[in-house]
């Protein structure tokens, strides 16, 4: 999807948020995700919710002979059903009495219904049609958004991320993302969606040493409206920056980007080692707290 674009300077200002606040947590220098106790912590379920789910799901044994006999759809709802799974707000901890109004449960009381919404599902994880899916199973299920983002986050979570439509909505405002998503459940609008955090993990990667995966930056995101919104000083400091002029805003920017090229060179110029003592820990250097000798 063209046109969908992330504010580099309200991203720049508030990963800077995001780093105090992850060190402050977790008493590490944030130089990665994977590599920080505090965010393995919080955000690493959602790894092993994939492989656990795509454990219960067992696509690869689906034949297609099993459309319409109610297989696919049961095990679709057991890595639905999973301990800890916040991804879909429907779940067996809600009760009996919730689970029979769902659409996969009503399949399974209408042969017709069963066939199409199996047939959808067998085609989505056994073939790469996976807009025409998608399309597919909202004229089927509704517009349940967050259930059909998690079964695309099932098949490849690599590419394809869980949604809660109200936080990313907000989250994507303070990164000045124009990209709505509540009420909005289409393929279209998923692309858009994954365009957006595809492109906050792109910036995340110009500012940390270490790669990082889209469920990262979808964690990042998360983080913001589900966590650091929380904290007392968050929605001030948001608001004091946002009504900074857009010159000052590109000054605290350009500052914090030649940080990171300054960074990079002296790194490239001593090795990546410590000129004085030739230590190879390379997250210790924090280039902005170097100054001149003269000024030392």
């Amino acid at each position: 999807m063209q046109g969908i674009q992330v504010d580099p300077y309200k991203f720049d200002f508030l990963f800077g948020l995001f780093s105090d606040f992850v060190e402050r947590k977790s008493g590490q220098k944030l130089t990665g995700f994977q590599c920080n106790e505090y965010l393995e912590r919080e955000e690493g379920y959602k790894k092993n919710l994939h492989l656990e789910g795509r454990g219960r799901l067992d696509a690869e044994s689906w034949k297609e002979s099993d459309i319409g006999s109610g297989q696919i759809v049961r095990s679709i709802i057991s890595a639905i059903e999973l301990p800890g799974n916040n991804t879909v707000p429907w779940q067996a901890r809600y009760g009996e009495e919730v689970r029979p109004h769902h659409g996969l449960y009503l399949a399974q009381d209408d042969k017709a219904l069963l066939e199409e919404v199996e047939r959808t599902l067998y085609n989505l994880y056994q073939q790469e049609r996976d807009g025409s899916c998608f399309d597919e199973l909202v004229r089927l299920l509704g517009r349940k958004y967050s259930l059909l983002a998690y079964l695309m986050f099932l098949k490849d979570s690599s590419r394809y991320l869980p949604i809660a439509t109200r936080s990313f909505d907000q989250a994507f405002e303070l990164l000045g993302v124009e990209h709505k998503t509540s009420a909005k459940c289409s393929w279209e609008n998923y692309v858009g969606f994954l365009d957006a955090i595809n492109q906050v993990r792109l910036l995340l990667e110009g500012r940390l040493s270490n790669p990082v995966r889209l469920l990262d930056a979808h964690s990042f995101v998360w983080m913001l409206v589900a966590q650091m919104r929380q904290e007392g000083d968050f929605e001030g400091n948001v608001n004091d920056f946002n009504r900074r002029k857009e010159t000052e805003r590109e000054s605290i920017v350009r500052s914090r980007i030649g940080q990171g090229d300054f960074r990079k060179s002296l790194l490239a110029y001593w090795g990546n080692a410590c000129a004085v003592t030739s230590c190879g820990n390379t997250s210790l250097l924090v280039a902005s707290h170097i100054k001149p000798w003269a000024k030392a």
